[in-house]
């Protein structure tokens, strides 16, 4: 029985570094978007 918090064959196992690599990528564009949104206001 599964769990229903994935769809089956499009599961991939990641790593400590993958989640740190798409954070890092993240933190970049919200500090761009926080930036705008600080200065329009």
């Amino acid at each position: 029985m599964g769990t229903g918090l994935g769809v089956p064959g499009k599961i991939e196992k990641i790593t400590h570094e993958n989640v740190q690599e798409v954070a890092k990528k993240a933190e970049q564009k919200m500090t761009i978007i926080m930036k705008e949104i600080i200065s329009s206001l």
